[in-house]
């Protein structure tokens, strides 16, 4: 492991099960080009994303498998002159990470969503506007039931960077916590809070039409056997 000035050590919180060690090598920010440098927020979402891989690999392989490469720079750098505006940091930190899922079945472990390909967001959003002008200029979609037909789903704020829920044919809600919105980052904190509490999966999401239980990749994780 190259310690050095050039690098720092960023402890990993390891709730488990199951027991492993997560360990990442970030460059110091005197050592990172001005146009690179991770925000907090940057640095929550790597965080989250990474123990949800984690856990994936462990529990839920055929999940783990759905997981398409990260987007490239110049990849987010085309969406976002498509769009006319810029993505929210955490947003692009997560396409970089993972641009979306294939498939329609082993991708849903996001609250029974999943994490569309940068491609299907863009013409999904395109869609929603034609079809609903009213939601407004500057957001973004980003999960959804299927990726193969999206008709519900999770959208961001580009201007505030709040989440919240989407579906055709009605106007969008942002998510509510006693705390106020709900931004990414502090929605994948929540998710990994969640799957790495134990073998109960289900989670109470505030959603369209109050209180409902959603389950996080629960019919896809394999039990150790005794």
């Amino acid at each position: 492991m190259p310690y050095s000035r050039r690098y720092s050590r960023v402890p990993q919180l390891n709730d488990g099960p199951p027991s492993h060690l997560t360990w990442v090598l970030e460059e110091t920010r005197a050592h990172q080009p001005e146009g690179e440098r991770a925000t907090p927020e940057d640095q929550l979402v790597t965080a989250a994303w990474e123990r949800l891989r984690v856990w994936l690999r462990l529990r839920a392989p055929e999940s783990y498998a759905s997981l398409r490469p990260g987007a490239s720079g110049r990849r987010i750098e085309q969406a976002e002159q498509r769009l006319g505006f810029p993505l929210p940091a955490p947003l692009r930190a997560l396409w970089t990470l993972n641009d979306g899922v294939t498939g329609s079945g082993a991708g849903a472990f996001l609250n029974g969503l999943a994490l569309m390909p940068i491609e299907t967001a863009l013409e999904t959003r395109e869609f929603l506007a034609d079809e609903m002008p009213g939601w407004g200029p500057r957001w973004v979609p980003f999960t959804a039931d299927t990726v193969d037909e999206p008709r519900a789903g999770d959208f961001i704020d580009c201007d505030t960077g709040l989440t919240g829920t989407w579906a055709r044919d009605e106007e969008p809600r942002m998510h509510h916590t006693p705390e106020g919105g709900l931004t990414l980052p502090g929605a994948l904190a929540h998710i990994v809070e969640v799957v790495m509490a134990g073998p109960d999966l289900s989670m109470p999401l505030m959603g369209r039409g109050g209180a409902r239980t959603v389950a996080v990749g629960l019919l896809l994780v394999k039990e150790p056997r005794d």
